[in-house]
């Protein structure tokens, strides 16, 4: 007898926002620019153009329990789970200096010639229609939320 299991995959954007301790939340590339900024420089390549979409763990973790909990309303195959809309690097670091522009009186951003592979060029958009079609997920944290509390979560680290 073949066995038929329902499969669900979650294809998770890239994620950011705090995690267990410093050390693994510092593992995430967009994490690690909030905690530079912090420090007062922030450093970019030449990737800082592409864009990608970005999402914070908790809408991560909110859809993880919503496909727990709407699973027999899934059917097999694969949802994303993003933010659905993308960012470069640059704009997300302008947003961060933005909200600690009152906190730190100067971020030095530096530009960084290096050479880069090209999946670090890529650009990336993501759509969760589907997924929000069987569960009423959304993300409920936009970027700007999502970056505060990442700072006010590294800051208190």
């Amino acid at each position: 007898n073949k066995l038929k299991l329902k499969i669900v995959f979650l294809r998770f954007s890239n994620i950011y926002g705090p995690s267990v301790n410093k050390q693994l939340t510092l593992r995430s590339s967009y994490n690690k620019i909030i905690y530079n900024a912090l420090s007062g420089k922030v450093n970019l390549f030449e990737n800082k153009k592409s864009k990608r979409d970005i999402i914070y763990i908790e809408d991560v973790i909110n859809a993880i329990f919503d496909t727990i909990k709407f699973f027999n309303s899934l059917k097999s195959d694969y949802y994303y789970i993003c933010y659905s809309k993308s960012i470069s690097i640059e704009q997300f670091t302008k947003l961060i200096t933005k909200q600690l522009s009152k906190e730190i009186s100067k971020i030095k951003i530096k530009n960084i010639k290096k050479k880069l592979s090209l999946f670090d060029h890529r650009n990336f958009y993501g759509d969760y229609l589907i997924f929000q079609k069987k569960t009423k997920w959304k993300p409920l944290n936009d970027h700007a939320i999502g970056i505060r509390k990442t700072i006010n979560f590294l800051k208190n680290k």
